[in-house]
């Protein structure tokens, strides 16, 4: 299985982030690796740039986390993705958060996203050069 590599370069020290004790809230890990599959769904067809140019993007269907280690403020990191499952219109994927510096795993973040044309918005068959695409990282 091939992994899509993202750095963590992105990730910023925004409100509501970390605890007075420099500890990740939940919601850091969930908009990290929200924010991370981004670059997955952009190289595969059916992101942002996809919206803007074809109408078709992405509804999140479902998303579990599991932290596996704390993340402590200023803690660099880097992202795996890897696709568990490419149904008719829909495709699950995982973002694992890592140590950029030590490669443990600190969260796991588990996905289905809807394959959507966005004029409806209604789901749709995902195409196939998406459908090639995403195989690459099954």
């Amino acid at each position: 299985m091939t992994a899509m590599q993202v750095d963590g370069d992105f990730i910023a020290d925004e409100p509501g982030q970390f605890d007075e004790h420099g500890m990740a809230l939940s919601f850091f890990y969930y908009r990290n690796c929200d924010r991370a599959s981004d670059y997955f769904l952009d190289e595969v067809g059916i992101g942002a740039e996809a919206r803007r140019s074809i109408n078709r993007s992405t509804y999140s269907a479902t998303a579990t986390l599991d932290v596996v280690e704390p993340v402590t403020r200023g803690t660099p990191l880097r992202f795996e993705i890897t696709v568990s499952r490419i149904g008719g219109k829909s495709v699950g994927y995982r973002v694992t958060m890592l140590g950029a510096k030590d490669d443990r795993i600190r969260a796991v973040y588990d996905t289905v996203g809807v394959c959507m044309d966005m004029t409806g918005p209604t789901p749709m068959a995902i195409p196939d050069e998406v459908r090639e695409k995403l195989s690459a990282f099954a």
